[in-house]
């Protein structure tokens, strides 16, 4: 009932809205996760997102955007740029990239680089079929030696 809107009813506009917005959600969390070493949960929330019929190669697009977005954005730094530059530099919105410059703080950005790469392999891997849940769980588990 909360989420019904002024129509009165919860269409399909609405359920992408909530599932992209928990998909995000979700997506900045497991990235957190990463950054901390936290594994486990990062694998926990991974797994609460199958439970809720998400597809894998959803969330690695979402987070390969992500991480991909972290490394230009430490680029940019290193090159001179400063925070307040860099949503225009992004093309996203003020508070993104400052989540965006939050989570980049705890990579190097050498291993941004690495995960993107493993990322790539993940989305071959997808493509190649097989199982995508076991793919994804093999990815965090490969990041364990990567971080």
């Amino acid at each position: 009932a909360m989420y019904v809107g002024e129509k009165g009813k919860v269409d399909a506009d609405t359920i992408h809205l909530l599932v992209k917005k928990t998909l995000e959600q979700n997506t900045f969390l497991i990235i957190e996760k990463i950054g901390k070493k936290q594994f486990a949960e990062a694998h926990s929330i991974f797994r609460e997102l199958m439970i809720q019929k998400i597809e894998p190669i959803m969330i690695a697009a979402t987070i390969s955007k992500q991480f991909s977005r972290m490394l230009e954005a430490k680029a940019h730094m290193h090159n001179g740029a400063e925070q307040r530059d860099l949503p225009k530099l992004l093309g996203i919105q003020p508070y993104p990239a400052k989540i965006i410059v939050n989570q980049a703080k705890g990579f190097h950005e050498t291993t941004l680089q690495q995960i993107l790469h493993r990322l790539s392999q993940m989305d071959f891997e997808f493509k190649r079929g097989g199982d995508k849940e076991l793919i994804f769980e093999m990815f965090l588990v490969d990041l364990q030696k990567i971080s």
